[in-house]
Formats: C-alpha cells, sequence, structure tokens
C-alpha cells in the first residue's frame, strides 16, 4: 500500500488542487457531466434493463415475447431484490423464468412454462415470485 501522505508526487498542494476540482465540479449539479454524460443520463442507464446475447437468443428461440408491462415489472423486481442485497436472482412472473445479474441490471436467460420443469437453477443467491 502506498503512504500518500509522505509521498511526493502527494503532496498537500497537489492533494488540495486535486480536492478543489472535484468539489467544483461536484458543486455544478444541474450541470454536472461525467464523461459527457450528466447526472440524470448516469441514472437512466443503471435503471435501464439490459437483456444478454444469450437471453436475446433464447427469447427467440422459445418464441417468447415480453410486453412494455414486463419490462416495468422485471425492472421493479430487480430493484426489490437489490434491495435486499440479492446479486443474482430468478424472477418468476406469468409463467415465465428471468435469470438476472441485479448488479448489472441485465436478464441473463429466460425460460417459459415449458421449458421450466426439471431444469436446475445454479449461481444463484434469490428468487422473487410476482
Amino acid at each position: 500500500m502506498v503512504n500518500i501522505i509522505n509521498n511526493p508526487y502527494f503532496n498537500g498542494i497537489k492533494i488540495e488542487k486535486l480536492k478543489n476540482e472535484s468539489n467544483n465540479n461536484f458543486n455544478n449539479s444541474s450541470n454536472s457531466k461525467v464523461e459527457g454524460k450528466s447526472f440524470q443520463e448516469i441514472m437512466d442507464e443503471k435503471t435501464e434493463l439490459k437483456f444478454s446475447g444469450h437471453a436475446v437468443k433464447r427469447l427467440k428461440d422459445r418464441n417468447i415475447e415480453i410486453s412494455d408491462s414486463e419490462i416495468l415489472k422485471l425492472k421493479n423486481g430487480i430493484e426489490k431484490i437489490k434491495e435486499k442485497g440479492g446479486q443474482e436472482s430468478v424472477i418468476l412472473f406469468e409463467e415465465k423464468a428471468f435469470v438476472v445479474s441485479v448488479k448489472n441490471n441485465t436478464v441473463v436467460t429466460v425460460m417459459d412454462g415449458n421449458n421450466l420443469k426439471e431444469n436446475v437453477f445454479t449461481n444463484i443467491d434469490s428468487m422473487l415470485i410476482i
């Protein structure tokens, strides 16, 4: 571990300058941009539900359709799981199972009622039934 107090690169002046620059950037809250994106854009990305390539393939192969209301249920479900500390989860509703990566807001795979029977779900720490 580097001791920043005794390190000549991290002298008091440079640290203060860095603190001031960070504070100035942070205080422009409504106009704040990180890598060209506003705070709201970053938050929207965080809550955006993504589907992995594998999930998209499963949706097509199994002719599973997902409505806007189901997308909303998935987003809300992921938020509930996140509040409880879940990381990898299964969300069951309307005879469909969605394996999701909670931290990435990503549907990893999808199964319908025909494919649920005799299936084993591994590497999950939580489950939500809607």
